[in-house]
């Protein structure tokens, strides 16, 4: 009875030490990021800015 089970814990330990041995698998790919809103909101911004400004030039140098 002995012998059995250590038979079978000796088999149980050959098959598990191939996989602890084991290289890790290849990482996933990194998450990709989305443009959100807060980008799109900061380039609405920024051409009403340019735009207000090259608005701004023109009626100074006309008066």
């Amino acid at each position: 009875m002995k012998s059995t089970i250590l038979i079978v814990f000796f088999i149980v330990i050959l098959l598990f030490a191939g996989s602890a041995l084991a290289q890790p698998g290849l990482p996933g790919d990194p998450p990709q990021t989305p443009i959100d809103g807060g980008i799109i909101w900061m380039l609405l911004a920024g051409g009403a800015y340019g735009y207000k400004k090259l608005r701004g030039t023109n009626i100074k140098e006309e008066n």
